[in-house]
């Protein structure tokens, strides 16, 4: 019920499962994998991962809690996470602390997708 993330070249030629989880979303600087996992058939109440994919170190970086995450992307530096929960976008570091509110401008607010180009966030409410 969990998924497994598979990483593979460019070419499709060679690949390797990297951990058990969903929906993953790579680091701008390509070391770091956040993804979900947890107890729920359902993806987008599972618990929020990062793994160091040079060390092979996994982190569970918010614990789900009966709130919904259906999305998360990283900033810009890979060290800290926007990702919605609940009715908000919150932010937390790649280790899992500190946590802060992100936005606060309405309630519902899902999907954070962060430009690479100039840190502006899309969401969608």
């Amino acid at each position: 019920s969990q998924g497994s993330i598979w990483a593979l070249d460019p070419d499709g030629h060679f690949e390797v499962q990297i951990t058990s989880g969903s929906l993953p979303q790579i680091s701008p600087d390509g070391r770091y994998l956040a993804f979900t996992r947890g107890p729920s058939t359902d993806y987008f109440r599972n618990d929020l991962h990062v793994r160091d994919l040079a060390t092979g170190e996994e982190v569970r970086v918010v614990q789900e809690a009966g709130q919904s995450i259906v999305g998360f992307d990283w900033l810009a530096t890979s060290e800290e996470l926007l990702f919605d929960f609940g009715s908000w976008i919150d932010r937390v570091n790649r280790t899992g602390t500190p946590r802060s509110r992100f936005s606060t401008v309405h309630s519902w607010d899902d999907a954070p997708s962060v430009n690479r180009i100039d840190g502006r966030v899309a969401f969608h409410n």
